[in-house]
């Protein structure tokens, strides 16, 4: 019988303490939120890998969904200094554990998820864990969500390759958006990215790169194609 109580703490040991996360509030939440209750049981086994975990499903978008590395997943929300009045956006939230995860720090989290499987799945998920600061909207990714507009926090858990005008305007003043980008460097077979802070004042937005990751990429933030002759 596996024990998620001991995985669970060794992911913390392991994979987030040696990784510079030092927010005690981030730590307590993984440590509390039972990781292996987000996925499919016939997966709960894998649910405390070091690395990105493949949703075992059928999607109706033909898209695979993920539940981000536990490191790449605890810098980025440690990078955006969620606080507890914070409205944040959670654009590709999967199964909705990233949501679950931010909603015991933040003072409510819209989850995004395009695909209405994944979306379904998420929303139960969410429900079963009695979480009542969070919903679930199945929404195009790049769109985000204007209903509930301005955030003070928009989060993309997954790599992209570009981060589209109408997030950016659904950024409140002082809000901070964080993704993973694809370097110019990347080959098409092992893309690198490059986690990026942005801040917004007024209409400015500042941007910083933070670490480096290379999580699964989120096609839907691709650039058009170009039509060549």
């Amino acid at each position: 019988m596996t024990d998620f109580n001991t995985l669970r703490e060794n992911m913390v040991n392991s994979q987030l303490l040696p990784n510079a996360i030092t927010s005690k509030q981030l730590l307590a939440a993984f440590r509390e939120l039972k990781r292996e209750n987000f996925v499919p049981k016939r997966q709960q086994a894998h649910a405390y890998i070091d690395r990105d975990l493949k949703i075992d499903i059928d999607t109706s978008n033909g898209q695979d969904r993920f539940i981000l590395d536990p490191m790449v997943q605890a810098k980025l929300v440690q990078a955006v200094n969620i606080t507890s009045s914070d409205i944040v956006l959670d654009i590709a939230c999967a199964t909705g554990y990233s949501t679950a995860l931010i909603a015991q720090i933040a003072n409510m989290v819209v989850g995004i998820e395009s695909d209405e499987k994944v979306a379904n799945l998420a929303s139960q998920y969410i429900e079963q864990q009695e979480i009542d600061n969070a919903v679930i909207i199945q929404d195009p990714l790049a769109n985000g969500y204007k209903k509930e507009a301005p955030y003070d926090v928009i989060i993309i858990n997954g790599l992209v390759e570009t981060v589209s005008q109408e997030l950016f305007d659904q950024l409140a003043d002082n809000g901070r958006l964080i993704a993973v980008e694809i370097s110019d460097k990347s080959s098409i077979n092992a893309p690198l990215g490059h986690a990026y802070l942005y801040h917004k004042t007024g209409n400015q937005i500042a941007k910083r790169m933070v670490f480096d990751a290379s999580p699964s990429r989120l096609t839907e933030f691709d650039k058009p194609k170009s039509f060549q002759l």
